[in-house]
């Protein structure tokens, strides 16, 4: 966020302003909704344990993983997984 405030020359808070008013998203919700499509694609077409999806989806905390993922996609990444 800091070299887009030094590279267009506005606040952090214009920017965020201005991506929400573009996408629909916060700039927070934009990267955990890009996250979870990743992490639901590594559900989809990997063996890894889920605990590592998660971690290597960006998520330090296994619980916040279970709770992002449940909200974007109403199901939880076990659940999902056994959808396939």
């Amino acid at each position: 966020m800091e070299s887009l405030e030094k590279r267009f020359h506005f606040s952090k808070y214009y920017l965020s302003h201005i991506f929400k008013q573009l996408t629909g998203f916060t700039i927070i919700e934009y990267v955990q909704h890009r996250r979870i499509i990743e992490a639901q694609r590594m559900l989809r077409y990997t063996n890894k344990d889920i605990i590592e999806i998660g971690y290597d989806c960006g998520f330090n905390n296994i619980q916040h993983f279970y709770r992002v993922f449940s909200k974007i996609t109403g199901t939880t990444p076990l659940h999902y997984r056994k959808m396939g």
